[in-house]
């Protein structure tokens, strides 16, 4: 099976990793493919091809663009565009350009408060990034006006906050038809976070049907169980769709119910107390705000967070942010390994964890990447291996 990434995000905008860096880490991950899909720019996309030249990983055109619907940041995907049209270039820049200008109304608000944060300097500090507010954030930590990033989201940028400016937006509707007339294939992200309610998000979901009525095909892109097949069905009956036009995409997501039942595992049956978690987005938080949890069932057993760098979460979502942070107060340790990234610093990160521990649990399917790599390492140190199949979950 082919394991692709279709939401990623670069320096560019505000992700941790330049677009050559995500082609390494893509490789080393045993990913086919993966699309780029910066906050309202595609102008990572042609380094992502030439760091890919050669190699086994195919990089996918993709942005991520903002748009405004019911007073809420509702974000339309696009794939497979022609993203060297000149028109399309052009039009993206004004989508950027207006988030400028609410980034400078918000850096002139907080400096008249007081804080540190001059547009200049923030520019000067994200060369040639769409600046989003976890920018701001990660600048003002920088300048120690804040203890931590949730700290400026929670009292200064956030949404509610005194320092948030919106921006001009287009519409979701507006977004589908930009991406169609540019041959894209649009794609509503992570809807359920709108808390639109089921009238509010069917309402968007006919609005978006009607936008993009002249497409040939509607992929569904789902959980391959019973739940993933429930909202499949509900979908395709929503949108009115034929067999010959809906085609559903499955892919297989490790859950949160899956790792807590084989960390619970080793503490019942092999008498495990201590745990330590790498603190990478994914699997990783997942294993760690598991321990957590079942510490209140186990109240001997411990957390450590292995982090690879002070800046490991600088460049995260907001969500993600938050979940990082909260970890990190609530675990029982905390190492960190070295102040900046560097290419090999995931890996070292790997092997403290292998060094410093006795049974390593790996979510691996099995080919070449970072995550081979480690397990190679443990096998070699004589360390036990437990392996969950990402696409059996077994």
């Amino acid at each position: 099976m082919n394991t692709v990434d279709l939401h990623t995000h670069s320096t560019r905008s505000d992700g941790t990793f330049t677009p050559s860096e995500l082609v390494t880490l893509a490789a080393e991950k045993g990913l086919s493919a993966f699309a780029l899909t910066d906050h309202d720019t595609a102008a990572g996309i042609d380094e992502a091809m030439e760091a890919a030249a050669g190699t086994n990983v195919e990089v996918i055109p993709g942005i991520e663009l903002s748009t405004k619907y019911r007073e809420k940041d509702v974000h339309i995907v696009g794939l497979f565009y022609d993203y060297r049209n000149p028109e399309f270039q052009k039009q993206v820049k004004e989508f950027s350009d207006a988030r400028d200008l609410r980034n400078q109304k918000m850096c002139r608000m907080m400096c008249d408060a007081g804080l540190p944060i001059p547009y200049e300097e923030l520019m000067a500090d994200n060369p040639n990034a769409v600046v989003t507010r976890a920018n701001m954030a990660k600048f003002l930590l920088k300048k120690g006006a804040i203890s931590s990033m949730k700290e400026a989201f929670d009292k200064y940028i956030g949404d509610d906050c005194p320092f948030f400016v919106p921006r001009e937006k287009i519409t979701p509707k507006m977004a589908v038809e930009f991406l169609l007339r540019f041959h894209g294939i649009p794609i509503l992200a992570h809807p359920f976070q709108y808390k639109l309610g089921d009238e509010g998000l069917e309402t968007l979901v006919r609005e978006l049907k009607e936008a993009a009525k002249e497409s040939d095909t509607v992929y569904l892109a789902t959980d391959p169980d019973r739940e993933g097949e429930a909202i499949s069905w509900h979908l395709k009956t929503l949108l009115n769709l034929d067999d010959e036009k809906a085609k559903r995409v499955t892919f297989n997501e490790i859950t949160k119910k899956v790792v807590t039942e084989s960390i619970e595992k080793q503490i019942t049956e092999n008498g495990v107390t201590h745990f330590i978690s790498g603190m990478a987005m994914g699997v990783d938080i997942y294993a760690a705000e598991a321990v957590l949890e079942l510490k209140e069932k186990y109240p001997h057993i411990t957390l450590e967070c292995a982090i690879p760098c002070e800046t490991q979460a600088n460049r995260w979502s907001e969500g993600w942010r938050n979940r990082y942070f909260d970890i990190i107060y609530r675990s029982d340790d905390a190492q960190t390994l070295q102040t900046h990234y560097t290419s090999d610093c995931m890996m070292m990160r790997n092997k403290y964890m292998v060094d410093n521990s006795d049974v390593v649990i790996a979510v691996w399917n099995g080919k070449k990447s970072g995550t081979g790599n480690t397990v190679d390492y443990a096998l070699k140190n004589g360390k036990k291996v437990i392996i969950i199949d990402p696409n059996t979950l077994n």
